[in-house]
């Protein structure tokens, strides 16, 4: 009985050891990716830079060891999306210091493509990841079905997400003319519900795009959004006055 009870637990030892081991590098991971995030935290910068103002130096070295980080981190915790999405960021942030048209920059931002489309379909409920892929794909100039599909996503795991909502018609309004029909009924339902749960941003985004046609029918008859949306026309006149 006693050398049974001693073979069951050396057979299960092996199993208990890989268990604990794989926790402590799941634990790890998470400190490794912590490092990562603090350091990205510190950086500034997301916009792509224009083509008259260049950045000091393209290589941030807060950056490459962050992406030394999160690619720690992946490595360690390979099934935890959130080392991927860390790590696309990284990509992203990366690019967004070179000039545009880089050929450096389009191979970062591919990168990040692959992980965050790895990171959303691990995780298909988290809308932000979905944004992110689209993001950086239209980055890219690819606004094709892969694109539409993240956007679609997006949409509908967080559609009464006023952050996100926001933030997809950031990204749809400036691409409205380039947009396919799919892709256009995902941004025209985003204007509506804007619209209607947070008109002063909404109409706000549409008039800095120079887009106010796609909203003026929306608050057509609606004193108070009407009054919104004439106040950030003058606002945005004034704005490209000063500019000017």
């Amino acid at each position: 009985m006693i050398r049974g009870t001693n073979l069951a637990i050396l057979t299960l030892l092996p199993l208990v050891l890989a268990g604990l081991l794989w926790l402590g590098a799941g634990a790890f991971a998470s400190l490794v990716a912590a490092r990562g995030q603090g350091l990205v935290d510190q950086v500034a910068i997301l916009a792509v830079p224009s083509p008259d103002r260049r950045l000091d130096s393209p290589v941030d070295p807060r950056l490459v060891q962050a992406e030394g980080s999160y690619a720690l981190a992946v490595r360690l915790d390979p099934l935890d999306p959130d080392h991927r999405e860390g790590l696309a960021r990284v990509l992203e942030l990366r690019a967004a210091r070179l000039p545009p048209g880089d050929a450096g920059a389009r191979t970062l931002l591919t990168q990040a493509v692959d992980l965050y489309r790895s990171a959303a379909r691990d995780r298909p409920s988290w809308p932000y990841t979905w944004l992110a892929l689209a993001r950086v794909k239209a980055r890219l100039g690819a606004l094709d079905a892969d694109f539409t599909s993240a956007i679609g996503s997006a949409s509908r795991r967080g559609p009464w997400d006023a952050r996100l909502q926001a933030l997809l018609l950031e990204l749809l309004i400036p691409l409205w003319d380039l947009l396919g029909p799919e892709a256009r009924a995902v941004g025209a339902g985003a204007l509506q519900r804007g619209v209607l749960v947070q008109p002063d941003e909404v109409l706000g985004i549409a008039v800095r795009a120079g887009r106010t046609d796609l909203v003026a029918p929306l608050v057509q008859g609606d004193e108070e959004r009407e009054a919104m949306l004439r106040k950030h026309v003058r606002s945005q006149a004034r704005a490209t006055g000063a500019g000017g």
